[in-house]
């Protein structure tokens, strides 16, 4: 019997976007009751440690197919990767399936900034709300990317590979915010990690950020 995929409850989701940072564009990975585990922002759940109860990443760079069958539960996590450094650090010692440990190439969040004037930034996540944007603002932690470097990320599945999402889900909603004058940012770039190629830009939030939500786009999936 194939094991269910493991879909977050909604509160958990909300909860996660209120009050925890992102690791990445659109994703969480934490330590929960199911060993390390990655999220999407529309709460699909992978576990990247092997899994007896639920499809696992493992069983996805298997080829095994993605279950029909969801099963919805609780969160119960101890902590969230803050960033992809930390994130590395988590992976120590662990059994990951190959590639997803991620490698060399890049070093993330390397440079800070205060926006001289309001800017536009993207975020491409793979479900239709975005949940990080609570009362006109983004919270603390939360990634987004150019509308430069979007440009090279024109579907939801290449979005995957250039932004190194852990679950290749595509990410076909494109939400474009501006941000004020005197926002505090941190910018890098994206390392190879869940083997995916990264290499886009990633920006990221030091505090909850008021932010005008200006055009919602979907991208073809390929």
């Amino acid at each position: 019997m194939q094991k269910p995929r493991l879909q977050l409850d909604d509160s958990e989701v909300e909860r996660l976007a209120e009050h925890g940072p992102e690791t990445g564009l659109g994703f969480y990975v934490l330590s929960s009751r199911w060993g390390l585990t990655a999220c999407n922002v529309s709460g699909w759940a992978l576990p990247l440690e092997r899994s007896r109860n639920f499809f696992d990443a493992f069983d996805l760079t298997a080829g095994l197919a993605i279950p029909a069958n969801v099963q919805v539960e609780l969160l119960d996590y101890t902590n969230v990767a803050a960033d992809r450094s930390q994130l590395t650090a988590m992976m120590a010692g662990l059994t990951l399936p190959p590639g997803y440990s991620g490698s060399a190439g890049a070093l993330p969040l390397i440079a800070s900034d205060t926006l001289r004037y309001p800017t536009r930034f993207v975020r491409m996540i793979s479900g239709p709300a975005d949940h990080r944007y609570v009362n006109g603002k983004l919270t603390v932690g939360t990634y987004l990317t150019t509308p430069l470097d979007c440009s090279f990320a024109n579907s939801g599945f290449s979005a995957v590979g250039r932004y190194a999402l852990p679950i290749p889900v595509p990410s076909s909603t494109q939400i474009q915010y501006e941000l004020p004058a005197g926002t505090k940012i941190k910018v890098g770039t994206v390392a190879p990690m869940f083997g995916q190629s990264g290499g886009g830009v990633e920006v990221n939030l030091v505090s909850d950020t008021p932010a005008n939500q200006v055009a919602v786009n979907t991208l073809p999936d390929y």
